[in-house]
């Protein structure tokens, strides 16, 4: 950990989709989306180094080693020629987890997935997840109770309906901690809603949820034979297929809100015209036909786009698809170009070339995330084993560890993204034995393993969120 300006704990991490930031007070908690469990980074003002959030969620040991290197720094000499990362004391200590690490780690990951899910999820049991969380969150985060205020009253009839069907009934085995989050939401909405029009029946639902007695813990987490029967087919990564006199490319979802546009590669086709660049990108299932989407294209060896142009919405029977047009600034065939389609508001610099590889190896890395997590939820041995031959044999992510840096991307980030994916791998398989062996013996055992440094992922921290369980769930989201 370094401090006097900045205090940081922890490695930093690479630029997103592959991290997690959850702002808390006096700086900034990042979470990896891929390991969660894992100790996360941290910033934080080095003017406050008794800040009493940091035993919450690095534990006491990691408290008092930034006590005592913020003393040890306030005897540095620093000098004129040293720049402003320069490090004036560093201090180690063992990362204990403190009590707000698994809201925190579930918070990171809720938000994360709200912005980089590929399967789109219900933003009211994201609303009704977050304010729970964020009730729990409120010595972490300044602004915690007036975001869980906020999240609850928006989501206070879906919250009420949900918990009135959900807490009248005897949760099935392995759904018995829906019933722990909506009793939880309910004591937040029970406190920060009192003026809500519904807060009277919040108050009733809140009491029987109290007095409602709990499964046996050790039926909590398991599913069972009736539960299985209630799931959705797994989620399946698309493909388009190529139309003929059409050049195909994948859009940049770090330059686009979520959801706006097809989740699968090639999405983006385009051809050249006399001398006019044609564009169509294939829309998400729910995407906003007013959103306003553009797209400029790019030869080669030039820094400047020879074409831009405005996507406008365009709806077909499968959902929506944008198209635009613009004239090329010099004659060039479609083989020559690159597009690029962006939103105003996300938009940055091109990743082109090699950065492209970069790009396209993440979008893939959370694609397969996504299927793990549903993995995990369904407790799927075979399918955790599966997914696991699948990611260990795709070269993707391992082809965009060997592309040159192009600058725009922090360095060693596709090494780091092939790492994860070779962490989430080994950790499928533990998991994947780990539901075998609890199968064939009828009990709730601890998973055993040996490398501290997987992801854990039959711990409560990769549970899916209230929303992903609903995607898989046959009838569940009333």
């Amino acid at each position: 950990m370094d401090t006097v300006g900045t205090v940081r704990i922890g490695t930093q991490p690479d630029a997103a989709p592959c991290s997690a930031p959850l702002p808390v007070t006096g700086g900034l908690l990042v979470f990896d989306p891929f390991a969660p469990d894992a100790a996360p980074y941290l910033e934080l003002d080095g003017h406050d180094p008794q800040n009493w959030m940091l035993p919450l969620t690095f534990g006491e040991a990691v408290a008092e080693a930034v006590a005592q290197a913020s003393e040890a720094a306030g005897r540095a000499v620093v000098g004129p020629d040293d720049g402003a990362d320069h490090v004036v004391a560093r201090r180690s200590a063992p990362w204990n987890p403190g009590t707000s690490h698994h809201p925190g780690a579930r918070m990171a990951t809720l938000l994360w997935l709200s912005r980089w899910s590929p399967a789109e999820l219900d933003g009211e049991l994201l609303d009704i997840e977050a304010g729970s969380l964020l009730g729990s969150l409120t010595e972490v985060m300044d602004d915690a109770e007036d975001l869980a205020r906020v999240r609850l009253a928006r989501c206070a009839p879906r919250l009420v309906r949900l918990a009135t069907t959900v807490l009248s009934e005897r949760p099935l085995p392995g759904e018995a901690w829906i019933a722990e989050l909506l009793t939880d939401a309910l004591e937040h909405a029970e406190d920060l809603l009192i003026d809500h029009p519904l807060h009277p029946r919040i108050l009733e639902l809140a009491d029987h949820a109290r007095r409602r007695d709990p499964r046996p813990r050790h039926l909590q987490e398991e599913l069972d034979t009736e539960l299985r029967r209630l799931l959705h087919p797994s989620l399946a990564i698309r493909g388009h297929t190529h139309q003929q006199g059409w050049h195909t490319s994948d859009a940049d979802w770090a330059q686009l809100p979520p959801g706006i546009l097809d989740s699968a590669e090639g999405t983006v086709r385009w051809q050249v015209t006399d001398s006019t660049l044609t564009v169509k990108v294939s829309g998400g299932p729910s995407a906003p036909p007013d959103t306003p989407l553009a797209f400029r294209a790019y030869s080669p060896g030039s820094p400047l786009p020879v074409a831009l142009g405005r996507l406008t919405a365009r709806p077909l029977r499968s959902g929506l698809s944008w198209e635009g047009g613009a004239p090329l600034s010099r004659p060039l065939s479609a083989a020559q170009l690159a597009v690029d389609v962006y939103h105003p508001h996300h938009v940055g610099p091109p990743r082109l070339g090699p950065a492209a590889v970069q790009a396209k190896a993440e979008r893939q890395a959370v694609r397969y995330l996504t299927q793990l997590r549903e993995h995990i939820a369904r407790q799927d041995s075979h399918e955790l084993g599966r997914w696991a031959d699948i990611v260990s044999a795709d070269t993707s992510v391992q082809y965009a560890a060997l592309a040159p840096s192009s600058g725009t991307r922090p360095r060693g980030s596709s090494e780091a993204l092939t790492n994860r994916m070779a962490g989430l791998v080994q950790a499928a398989r533990a998991a994947a034995d780990h539901f075998q062996r609890r199968e064939r013996s009828h009990l709730q055992q601890d998973l055993d393993t040996t490398d501290i440094s997987a992801p854990r992922l039959c711990g409560p921290i990769w549970r899916p969120t209230l929303a992903e369980w609903a995607r898989l769930r046959i009838n569940f989201g009333m």
